[in-house]
């Protein structure tokens, strides 16, 4: 009877390990998920606001250089983008993120014109002096 009993011990107390260590596991799991999470959410925040002062910078160069300027730069729109605006002086893109909405904006020198896709992913963009305004939009 003895013999059984201490069977019985070492396995749970075998079992009483393992499930400890899948605890520690799942934490470190659940912990690295959610810093993978807020990586890629500051990942997507830095395009977007990389793509919004190129498109700006590109805007002032062909406004200071006049008509018929123009210049074409890739953009890389990131993921979760809700949409692009580009209106008046200002070209801002709206990006999804945990907390909620995170809006990025960047001011021309010029009023913009045009329109850009929300879709993920890399466009040629197609940034022209029309001599007052200056237009921004994809090329297909």
């Amino acid at each position: 009877m003895q013999k059984t009993s201490s069977k019985a011990q070492v396995a749970l107390e075998y079992m009483s390990i393992v499930g400890f260590a899948l605890l520690i596991l799942g934490g470190v799991v659940v912990f690295a998920y959610n810093y993978t999470l807020a990586a890629r959410e500051t990942s997507n925040v830095a395009a977007a606001s990389t793509a919004v002062n190129n498109i700006v910078e590109s805007a002032n160069l062909v406004y200071a250089q006049g008509y018929p300027a123009k210049v074409t730069i890739i953009v890389n729109v990131p993921q979760n983008v809700d949409n692009i605006t580009v209106s008046g002086k200002v070209i801002k893109m709206r990006i999804n993120v945990k907390g909620g909405i995170t809006e990025i904006a960047g001011t021309a020198r010029t009023n913009l014109t045009g329109s850009l896709p929300a879709s993920p992913g890399y466009y040629k963009v197609q940034i022209q002096s029309l001599g007052d305004t200056v237009n921004v939009s994809q090329i297909t």
